[in-house]
């Protein structure tokens, strides 16, 4: 029996630890001092305590037929803020919580009232003014919401809209003239929309500005192109026009502006076309109507080349020409049975004869023209034939003779001998990896400049021979001579600054003046010697504006030039005399 008695005694202590911890559990998801405050008309702000979980509030209107509900995220917060309340209502609110992973269920009824609502949902004094034919202004009082307008003609459902926002008026436009309106207000009000009401009406004046053209004409009719004018118009105006026999035409559109006329160009011979008007009147476009029509002339110019002919025919060259056009021309050609279509073309202008070059001997080459005619290109046609002779021209496609010459610290001039045909030359210093190019053209010789100092360049020659480019090959070299810079002079003239950029001074007296200059500018120096007299002028950008070369006699030299074409701005002007680089800084006005 005392055994029993003590099971019994543990059992009942098991089962009020369980109840224990049960009701602990259960307390933690019961909310405490639930409390509504910051009441307004349309707003209230709730809070509680107890809860550590994510809660939602769940709020309706006491006393609406079906419960509306309304819910609201609290997150892990106490305290949550609701809007868009009725006035002069009762709200009821309750709590769902997450407690021991399980959700509790909406309860805990807790309720608040709202106070009446003193602002006012009907309007006053509703107005229609400034009528005209098109517009109205519309105004109201007493609203103070957002409000919409709907307005229609009368006796319609044609309805449209406007949104007067916070504003007590609105301008309507694009109204009929003559008509009666009908206009109805809603706005917001204690959180909604009302209902369109409060119906008003007005009427628009008869119509007395002009909308309609008049004494439509097509003038100066060619077989291309034509003018068209009317009368009566104030407005913009754009023109339509279209080829009346195309199954779904092809609209093309010109703008008149307010001129009342316009030219048509590019059209085609023969041809009967439609032209429509739309103007804007009376705060919109009219759409395009009054229609008209007019027929282009037959098309009499010729745009067709004749008596074809291929002649002065050598291994590399053909000369090209024709008859009976007298438009800007261009010739395309090719080896025929080229399936690359590697076409070549040159331009004639306004001659009948084109020479073309660097053909590839004993070949058959198809040519064919385009011409600009009647304000179109024709298109490439009218193909025809010539066939090159046997190319026995001996080519020189080796240089010979380079040379780098008048070398400075920055500069050199190469020269070479034996090319006839267009080149470029190739030149990279020892110690880059990025080469630069020069076009020479036909020339044989090049001046470089921006050079490093010190350094060992190579070059190398690619020119245009026997039809084709040779590539880079005839490397040869040279090296710059070192930077001797030496100190800054000053030239009498002031602001005019002067560096010597020599071992041995060759001149002296180096003065450039006026400076700063406006057009005219002398340089005046005494020379040691005879010899070459070198001027280049440099902008700040490095790019070279202005060169000049002659002879300095020994003693006195006076040079004089103009510099009227360079622009405003702060120049270096590099005088070489045998050798010696003099620096000096110009200003020019």
């Amino acid at each position: 029996m005392r055994k029993f008695t003590l099971i019994l005694q543990g059992f009942l202590l098991l089962i009020g630890l369980f109840i224990g911890l049960s009701v602990q559990s259960q307390s933690e998801c019961l909310p405490l001092n639930q409390s509504s405050y910051d009441i307004t008309i349309h707003s209230a702000s709730l809070s509680w305590d107890g809860l550590s979980g994510d809660t939602w509030v769940r709020f309706h209107r006491v006393g609406e037929q079906n419960n509306h509900y309304h819910y609201k995220f609290a997150n892990t917060n106490d305290t949550v803020q609701i809007n868009n309340l009725i006035d002069s209502a009762q709200y009821t609110w309750e709590l769902n919580t997450l407690c021991n992973g399980v959700w509790s269920g909406y309860g805990w009824l807790q309720s608040f009232n709202t106070p009446e609502d003193t602002i006012g949902c009907v309007p006053t004094n509703q107005l229609a003014d400034e009528i005209t034919a098109h517009s109205a202004k519309l105004s109201w009082q007493n609203l103070a919401g957002s409000t919409e307008i709907r307005y229609f003609p009368t006796g319609t459902i044609d309805y449209l809209y406007k949104n007067a926002h916070h504003n007590q008026q609105a301008t309507l436009h694009n109204l009929l003239d003559s008509t009666e309106y009908t206009w109805e207000l809603r706005t917001i009000c204690q959180g909604e929309w009302t209902e369109f009401g409060w119906s008003s009406t007005f009427s628009t004046f008869v119509d007395t500005v002009v909308c309609e053209p008049t004494n439509q004409q097509a003038n100066d009719i060619t077989a291309h192109s034509v003018s068209l004018l009317w009368e009566g118009l104030t407005t913009p105006t754009w023109v339509r026009y279209y080829d009346s026999g195309e199954q779904n035409p092809h609209y093309r559109y010109r703008f008149a502006a307010t001129t009342n006329t316009v030219s048509m160009i590019h059209l085609l011979d023969s041809t009967t076309y439609i032209w429509e008007l739309n103007t804007f009147c009376n705060g919109g476009w009219t759409g395009y109507g009054w229609a008209h029509s007019f027929t282009t002339l037959v098309d009499t110019v010729v745009c067709e080349p004749s008596n074809m002919q291929s002649f002065n025919i050598t291994g590399n060259s053909a000369d090209l020409s024709w008859e009976g056009l007298n438009n800007p021309t261009w010739v395309r050609y090719k080896q025929t049975g080229d399936d690359h279509q590697h076409f070549h073309y040159a331009y004639a202008d306004t001659n009948a004869v084109v020479s073309i070059s660097n053909l590839h001997g004993n070949s058959e080459y198809t040519w064919e023209i385009n011409t600009l005619c009647n304000g179109f290109w024709t298109g490439y046609e009218w193909a025809a034939i010539f066939t090159t002779i046997e190319d026995t021209t001996t080519y020189n496609c080796e240089p010979a003779d380079q040379l780098a010459d008048s070398i400075t610290d920055h500069s050199v001039r190469l020269s070479w001998t034996g090319l006839n045909n267009f080149t470029w030359v190739k030149y990279q210093c020892e110690e880059s990896n990025h080469p630069r190019y020069k076009y020479a053209g036909l020339d044989s010789t090049i001046v470089i400049h921006h050079l490093h100092d010190s350094s060992n360049y190579f070059w190398e020659l690619n020119t245009w021979c026997d039809g084709q480019w040779t590539g880079y090959h005839w490397e040869s070299s040279f090296t710059t001579i070192p930077d001797t810079t030496q100190t800054t002079h000053y030239s009498a003239t002031e602001g005019s600054s002067m560096k010597q950029i020599a071992v041995n001074e060759n001149i002296i007296g180096l003065n450039l003046y006026p400076n700063p200059v406006n057009d005219e500018v002398s340089i005046t120096y005494i020379a040691m010697e005879n010899s070459q007299c070198n001027i280049r002028i440099i902008n700040v950008l490095g790019k070279l504006v202005y060169q000049n070369q002659g002879i300095s006699t020994e003693g006195e030299n006076i040079i004089e030039f103009s510099l009227a074409d360079l622009k405003s701005g702060l120049y270096t002007v590099l005088i070489e005399t045998g050798g010696t680089v003099n620096q000096l800084k110009l200003i020019k006005k």
